[in-house]
């Protein structure tokens, strides 16, 4: 789980030790889309659009939540599941943390994360 406040945050989780391949789930506040996308090789082999009708304000706290159960993952956004996306194979181990992004000088807070198993 994360809070993200501002233009561009998310979760990431599944990556391997290089950083160069795992998945992500992020909020795009400009236009409240949700995105799953996966990264292979570091780069984004897999962007998958699972909402686009959040109405989104900055300086606002929006609690995301990622939850991966097999091969399904499901996302949340102030305890509202907002999709899902299937995945070709199940997850087996990896890190997870939190991702942000400050375009045009905007800024982004991403926070509060925590992961259970």
């Amino acid at each position: 789980q994360a809070t993200v406040t501002g233009a561009f945050g998310g979760l990431i989780f599944g990556f391997d030790a290089t950083g160069l391949n795992g998945w992500w789930a992020n909020i795009e506040w400009n236009t409240g889309r949700i995105y799953i996308q996966q990264v292979t090789g570091g780069v984004i082999t897999t962007r998958a659009q699972i909402n686009m009708s959040i109405q989104m304000s900055l300086n606002r706290d929006y609690p995301l939540v990622v939850t991966v159960n097999g091969t399904l993952i499901t996302v949340y956004v102030n305890g509202v599941s907002q999709g899902t996306y299937t995945m070709a194979g199940a997850l087996t181990n990896g890190y997870a943390g939190l991702l942000g992004s400050t375009p045009n000088g905007v800024t982004v807070n991403v926070s509060n994360f925590f992961c259970h198993a």
